[in-house]
């Protein structure tokens, strides 16, 4: 492990391969970190950085995370729960989130009547 930046934990000599969402040539590592940040909204879970090509990869997942030995280093979240944080319209489809909120309402509403004995 390389230390930290920001939420992201660098990872000397490894690399991900796919999930890419893009790329950018920039100056250094840290710069590669703090635009990965910028796009944690949309989506960003990781970067790799590569730093032959001065290029940084940016990553929707940290799945298979390989060695790459050299010039190649990746940061990752792993802050506690994090990994489940997906904004809408990402990753994972939003299914069963209306039913979830129809089974509440009918669990507020109170458990159905029951007709008394006479």
């Amino acid at each position: 492990h390389g230390g930290m930046c920001g939420p992201f934990i660098l990872q000397k000599d490894t690399d991900i391969p796919g999930g890419d969402m893009g790329s950018d040539k920039l100056a250094s590592l840290e710069s590669c970190c703090q635009e990965a940040i910028k796009r944690r909204p949309n989506g960003c879970r990781a970067f790799t950085w590569v730093a032959p090509s001065s290029t940084c990869w940016y990553k929707t997942s940290q799945i298979g995370r390989t060695e790459a030995v050299g010039s190649v280093t990746s940061g990752v979240l792993e802050a506690p729960g994090d990994e489940g944080k997906i904004p809408p319209g990402t990753e994972r489809p939003t299914a069963g989130a209306g039913s979830f909120q129809a089974a509440l309402l009918h669990w507020a509403s109170g458990p159905p009547a029951t007709p008394k004995p006479a």
